[in-house]
């Protein structure tokens, strides 16, 4: 990155995402604030690089929007997954939950069964061969 792009970061688009991450972003697990504006940043970073790197001419108000649709989103800038059960993405999505293992325990069947499974959601899933269709289940 260059020089003009370092300063670029550090006074335009830094501010720009102090501002708006704490009032826009959702906040998953042991998130806050700083460590969300850190990760914007280096998106905002990766960002300017790539399209310096490529010549491409951006704007510091698009950079920071697009970082901030990032961190959103649930995408970080270490990688995002969606089948990891404690990434931020997933957790977003609703597709998992975590809890405490120091909640209490449900003593009748029925509350153990709705604790301990996920939401049962059935979908279509389209198979490679065509005219078979079925449907399966995912958590």
């Amino acid at each position: 990155m260059s020089p003009q792009a370092g300063w670029i970061l550090q006074e335009q688009i830094v501010p720009r995402l102090k501002s708006s991450i704490p009032r826009n972003v959702n906040y998953v697990g042991s998130e806050d604030a700083q460590e969300l504006i850190q990760d914007a940043t280096a998106v905002a970073a990766r960002m300017l690089h790539n399209a310096e790197a490529a010549g491409k001419q951006v704007t510091p108000g698009n950079i920071a929007y697009y970082s901030l649709q990032h961190v959103k989103s649930g995408r970080r800038s270490t990688g995002s997954s969606v089948v990891d059960v404690m990434a931020s993405h997933t957790q977003l999505k609703g597709s998992t939950r975590l809890n405490s293992l120091e909640e209490p325990a449900a003593l009748d069947e029925e509350a153990a069964s709705r604790s301990t499974t996920c939401s049962r959601r059935t979908r279509k899933i389209r198979p490679r061969l065509p005219g078979a269709t079925w449907t399966g289940r995912r958590c």
